[in-house]
C-alpha cells in the first residue's frame, strides 16, 4: 500500500520539485523510492521493536509526543541522507527537498490511518507490514500477524 502513496505523494509534489529543486522526471521517480526506503526503514524498526503506539500517534492528525517527534526527525534525517549518498545531491537541495516532501507524505500516511478508528492499527501494518515480511495484516500472517494478534487481539 506504500506505493499507492507514493505515487499519490509523486502527483503532489512533482511539480515543485521539478520547479523548485530542478529536478527532471527520473529524478523525481529516484526521490520518491528514497522516501518509500527511508519510512520503510524507520518504520519497520518500529514495527519490529513492537512500538506501535509510536507510528499511531505519528501517522494520526493529533500533535505529536516525544517519541513520535523522534522517529519523524530520523525519517527526515534518513531521507537527508539517502538523498546525497544515494543520488549525490548537496545537503542544501536534500535538506530543501524533505522539507517540502516529508509532511506531505505524512499527511498522506495519516489521511489513511485516520480512515479506521484511532485503536485500529491495520493502514500502517498494511502500508508497511512487507518490512517484516509477513505480508498484509488482513491475512494476518507470519510474524506481522502474531504482532498485531498480541497487540490488538486480532
Amino acid at each position: 500500500m506504500i506505493d499507492s502513496i507514493l505515487s499519490q505523494l509523486k502527483d503532489q509534489v512533482s511539480g515543485e520539485l521539478k520547479t523548485k529543486g530542478g529536478l527532471k522526471d527520473e529524478e523525481v521517480n529516484q526521490v520518491m523510492n528514497v522516501f518509500g526506503d527511508a519510512a520503510s526503514q524507520e518504520v519497520g524498526q518500529k514495527l519490529k521493536s513492537g512500538d506501535i503506539s509510536t507510528l499511531m500517534n505519528l501517522f494520526s492528525h493529533q500533535s505529536n509526543n516525544s517519541q513520535a517527534n523522534s522517529l519523524q526527525n530520523s525519517i527526515s534525517q534518513t531521507v537527508i541522507q539517502q538523498l546525497t549518498s544515494r543520488l549525490g545531491m548537496e545537503k542544501g537541495q536534500a535538506t530543501m527537498i524533505t522539507n517540502l516532501v516529508l509532511p506531505q507524505l505524512m499527511n498522506l500516511i495519516s489521511n489513511k490511518n485516520e480512515q479506521t478508528p484511532a485503536n485500529d492499527s491495520s493502514p500502517i501494518l498494511d502500508m508497511f507490514g512487507d518490512v517484516l515480511g509477513g505480508g498484509s495484516s488482513k491475512k494476518g500472517g507470519g510474524l506481522l500477524g502474531g504482532l498485531a494478534g498480541k497487540l490488538f487481539g486480532k
